[in-house]
């Protein structure tokens, strides 16, 4: 009976230190330790893990809108940050991820994730990358972006966003969450409205959401428009 016990005190151990990243290396040991019990261990119920579904569901709104889906192109989706391949396993089984024949590539600075998320063959590429430095993408690469519980306490900070909006093509969007307690603490707000300013991006969306329901985590969701 002691192992559910065993199993929650390792999950708690692996949040708590996610938390409290200071270091790229921290991180990349982290994630490559937690790599996998990862899916299971966020699949918790009691945490209520409904980030990936919401930003999911704002990214294919989005496009269900837009010209690209009128015209029905394949659409090619950057998954910055993707872990073990819950954010793109969860597009690719959208009807609308098949109608309209999405290409997901992904990007994670661990490679104990990346093997994982090789595994669920919803990723067209996957790469190792490191998001606290310029990325290694060409400009106007992608209709999307989408980065999900990568912009938080300890992880990838505000930089990063001038480098999805470089990766988009003109009329695509970025849709990332960020951990509300640092959207303006830790300058996400200011770096999306200076982008504003230079015209570069419309800002559509930045609401309270749920992020880990059950344990009282909002998060910032943010869609912007790449002009």
């Amino acid at each position: 009976m002691s192992e559910p016990t065993e199993n929650r005190t390792a999950e708690q151990s692996f949040l708590t230190r996610a938390y409290n990243l200071s270091t790229v290396d921290d991180a990349r040991a982290l994630y490559d330790e937690w790599a996998t019990t990862y899916d299971a261990d966020l699949a918790d119920h009691s945490h209520g893990w409904v980030a990936p579904a919401i930003a999911g569901a704002a990214l294919l709104n989005f496009f269900k809108k837009a010209e690209q889906d009128r015209r029905g192109e394949t659409l090619d989706i950057l998954d910055a940050g993707c872990g073990t391949g819950i954010v793109g396993a969860a597009l690719a089984k959208q009807p609308f991820a098949k109608n309209r024949k999405l290409q997901i590539d992904g990007i994670d600075l661990s490679k104990g994730m990346l093997d994982v998320a090789r595994k669920t063959g919803v990723y067209r590429n996957l790469e190792e990358a490191d998001m606290s430095k310029p990325i290694p993408i060409k400009d106007q690469s992608y209709h999307g972006v989408i980065c999900v519980g990568v912009l938080t306490q300890g992880h990838v900070g505000p930089g990063v966003l001038p480098e999805f909006v470089r990766v988009v093509k003109p009329g695509g969007c970025v849709v990332a969450t960020v951990r509300e307690d640092i959207w303006e603490t830790g300058g996400y707000r200011r770096e999306i409205e200076g982008l504003e300013r230079e015209g570069k991006v419309r800002m559509l969306r930045a609401s309270s959401e749920d992020s880990l329901r059950g344990m009282s985590i909002k998060m910032k969701l943010v869609v912007v428009l790449k002009k």
